[in-house]
């Protein structure tokens, strides 16, 4: 902009999405991997996101700030030539502060970018796979909140908003659930279709400090009305399950990591032998040396194999090995690799027929700073693929899975609810995608019977596995457009939701954490 210093530094406000990682705009993901400075909400906002910010960059809390005191922060910092992040929750454009800042920061004359995130609204509605327009039905989509403390022009109170009876979307109005309650159902009939979309709270896959603070699911909700609901549940590998339990559940075969990439399901084993190199088996950071896979020799005397490694700079590379195999062990050496990663592996004693277990002694070390100290750390080494005559490879042997409904994943009300589970399924799962699946009382039934009144869900996968969201729908919902109401009670240990007076075609996502704050 004209006016400003050459020395100057500039302000990317950004919208941050409704939290998952793979919602960040390419935009705001590079914004934040270029900041100098980040000023972030982290009451609201994923820290899975902060930490993409580069290792020299000065991160801000805003949660104990006022708005006065981060303007002052980013002002100061632009002055000083530096590239300034201001990091918000959901999109900028809707109850961010956006203008106020604006206003500060240009008649500062400094130069700012708003890059846009994606909002709770349009994320409501991909999880439950809906349209917020719907020909015949509604054509506009209301975003709006209660009055509370801020307060709303009369013209837009809800008394005006719900005659439309558009597809009304609020925010910021969980504390004001009877008052929304009594305005809609001035317009909307009280046994309107609701969904109720639960999910748990997990950490970056790659903090090797930390585990998910929610390992399981348990909630509370409330029905004003009886529904006959339907349901999803979205389940992946645990990724903390060890390699002989997944591969126990899952039916495969092929080699068996003694650890791998701290919470990477995709990082397993069985990928150093699945004969595809874009896969691989990863050690943990820090440490490559000790880790070890145990394989299968098919055949006597085996005399050597090939080894690929990823050739970047996000591997050390792995120099040198042990062989151990029926109380016997032996030094190998791994030579240069092509261009490729390949590299000829000759063992000094041939293998006998039957399981043998290679351990890595030592590597051509790469680092990184850990994201918790900002000390120097060991980036892992890897194994794209391992092969040869008499080598072991990754074999699906689960025989297949004729469609059935899987018993207790989760218990409503104290009673089994199962998933509808079959071989694309347990395929989907050997491979480290995340499925959603149906919801199933038996294997005739789909449908859950939930009678007014207070309902407790809890998940219970089998082991190895874990549940990330569940969706409950009462009919019709899927073709509804209108967010519902709730009323939501937390203590230290509980969450209890209440849903009453949904309007026509509402959603309610529950995005459940263990901070009081949010």
């Amino acid at each position: 902009m004209s006016g400003t210093p050459n020395n100057a530094g500039k302000v990317w406000i950004v919208g941050a999405g409704p939290g998952a990682p793979d919602l960040l705009t390419l935009r705001a993901a590079r914004a934040i991997e270029q900041a100098e400075v980040l000023i972030w909400t982290d009451s609201l906002v994923n820290p899975q996101l902060a930490a993409m910010a580069p290792a020299g960059c000065e991160r801000i809390r805003t949660s104990t700030l006022t708005l006065e005191e981060v303007m002052a922060l980013m002002l100061d910092r632009v002055a000083a030539g530096r590239r300034v992040v201001r990091l918000h929750d959901g999109d900028t454009c809707l109850y961010s502060a956006l203008n106020e800042q604006l206003c500060r920061l240009l008649d500062a004359e400094v130069e700012v970018e708003v890059v846009p995130g994606l909002s709770a609204y349009q994320a409501t509605a991909a999880a439950l796979r809906a349209e917020l327009t719907i020909p015949g039905l509604v054509q506009t989509i209301v975003l709006s909140r209660a009055g509370g403390r801020t307060g709303v022009p009369d013209r837009e109170s809800l008394r005006h908003l719900a005659a439309l009876q558009a597809s009304l979307c609020l925010y910021l109005s969980a504390r004001h659930v009877g008052e929304v309650q009594q305005e809609l159902l001035r317009h909307y009939p009280a046994d309107t279709p609701v969904a109720v979309v639960l999910s748990r709270e997990r950490v970056d896959p790659l903090n090797r400090w930390r585990s998910d603070p929610e390992r399981v699911m348990r909630r509370e909700f409330s029905l004003t009305s009886p529904f006959e609901v339907t349901g999803m549940a979205r389940i992946r590998v645990d990724t903390r399950a060890s390699d002989d339990a997944l591969n126990q559940l899952l039916g495969v075969t092929g080699a068996v990591a003694n650890r791998r990439l701290t919470g990477d399901s995709n990082s397993r084993g069985i990928f150093a032998t699945d004969g595809d190199p874009s896969s691989a088996w990863a050690t943990p950071f820090g440490t490559p040396v000790g880790s070890s896979l145990t394989l299968t020799a098919t055949k006597e005397g085996v005399g050597g194999f090939t080894l690929q490694q990823p050739l970047d700079e996000f591997h050390s590379l792995i120099i040198a090995a042990s062989i151990s195999q029926g109380g016997r062990s032996f030094d190998v050496g791994v030579g240069h690799p092509d261009e490729q990663g390949r590299s000829e592996v000759s063992l000094p004693q041939p293998l006998a027929k039957g399981p043998f277990t290679l351990t890595i002694t030592r590597v051509a070390e790469r680092t990184t700073l850990d994201r918790r100290y900002g000390e120097p750390t060991v980036l892992p080494a890897a194994i794209a693929d391992l092969s040869g005559d008499g080598i072991g490879v990754t074999e699906f042997v689960g025989g297949d899975h004729a469609p059935t409904c899987a018993l207790g994943y989760l218990t409503v009300d104290g009673a089994q609810v199962g998933v509808e589970m079959d071989e694309d399924a347990y395929q989907s799962l050997r491979v480290g995608e995340t499925i959603e699946r149906p919801l199933c009382t038996s294997d005739t039934a789909q449908s859950l019977s939930l009678a007014a009144g207070s309902h407790r869900l809890e998940t219970t996968p089998p082991a190895g596995l874990q549940i990330d969201t569940v969706v409950l729908r009462s009919p019709g919902s899927t073709a509804s457009a209108t967010p519902p109401t709730v009323d939501v009670h937390r203590t230290r240990l509980t969450r209890t939701a209440t849903v009453s007076g949904c309007p026509n075609g509402c959603w309610l996502i529950l995005g459940e954490g263990d901070q009081p704050r949010l």
